[in-house]
């Protein structure tokens, strides 16, 4: 069966239409707010909607702590390396996280009480 929390979180994939941003195997990347960072390493996907994609390397700890940034996050500053990619409204994000758990049959209480 599939891997469930808390063994395995819901992974997180960035789209945008950016193509100056590092591609690869292992993009480090940041993802923070005025309360605390989260570092990550990423890889590069194929495209989505024209657009290059990134997925976290879905490490269950590096998981958490980056789904538990943005339940706190009004908004979320994300890096790839020194290069700025945006800063993204977390508006929804835990009604969503929660609404996922829901649909997928896990449970929310560790990221979304």
């Amino acid at each position: 069966g599939d891997a469930l929390p808390p063994d395995a979180y819901p992974s997180v994939t960035i789209a945008v239409d950016n193509k100056a941003l590092p591609a690869g195997k292992s993009v480090a990347a940041t993802f923070g707010d005025d309360k605390g960072r989260v570092t990550a390493k990423l890889h590069s996907d194929g495209a989505v909607n024209g657009r290059l994609s990134w997925t976290v390397d879905n490490q269950s700890k590096t998981s958490l702590a980056l789904l538990r940034a943005m339940r706190r996050a009004s908004v979320l500053d994300v890096s790839f390396g020194d290069a700025p990619v945006g800063s993204i409204s977390m508006d929804g994000f835990t009604k969503a996280y929660r609404s996922l758990g829901a649909s997928c049959g896990f449970p929310t209480a560790d990221v979304a009480p």
